[in-house]
């Protein structure tokens, strides 16, 4: 599509609906900081859309926030906190 001729679409929409037909939604992501998550939540905030996002660091959590997500840092070991013991 050339830049300026129509109404600019988001890649994956179903096709006919535009950016500004879409509501704005609140959506949590996680792995915000990985390979997709570092390029999809600018894409979310670009498009409106309210981002809570999991970081692993303060250092993450800064840089979500900076970008205008909010971030909820979750401990590094908290997989070892929980309890699998099916024998209990």
């Amino acid at each position: 599509m050339v830049s300026g001729a129509g109404p600019r679409r988001i890649p994956g929409l179903a096709p006919g609906l535009r950016r500004d037909e879409i509501e704005a939604m609140r959506i949590f992501v996680t792995g915000a900081t990985g390979v997709v998550g570092r390029r999809l939540v600018p894409l979310l905030l670009s498009a409106g859309h309210a981002v809570t996002a999991v970081a692993r660091s303060q250092e993450k959590r800064a840089a979500l926030e900076r970008q205008g997500a909010a971030a909820v840092e979750v401990e590094r070991n908290w997989r070892a906190r929980l309890s699998c013991d099916s024998s209990a």
